[in-house]
């Protein structure tokens, strides 16, 4: 149970950082983006177009993953405290 706590603790702030991670980058793109529109770049407007394409699935995945880790760590944390009282 102990390890669970921990576990959670620490994917907690993985997540945590890795949002503030995300948002910083994506700060940075869409500062890319302006400048892209305010130079007419196109067609090499690499920003604009993956935005237009709606292809965002690499934005999601850094989240997802500790969301995944604290699920398991949730489950593990149940179980261990479903074995304890058990064994009370």
């Amino acid at each position: 149970m102990v390890f669970s706590i921990g576990g959670l603790i620490l994917t907690v702030t993985w997540h945590s950082s890795t949002k503030k991670t995300q948002d910083y980058v994506r700060h940075w793109w869409n500062s890319l983006i302006d400048i892209e529109r305010s130079l007419n770049l196109a067609p090499h407007d690499y920003a604009q177009q993956l935005e237009k394409a709606g292809k965002d699935e690499y934005r999601q995945l850094p989240i997802r993953i500790p969301l995944l880790f604290s699920a398991a760590w949730i489950l593990l944390l149940v179980v261990g405290v479903l074995d304890l009282i058990r064994h009370l």
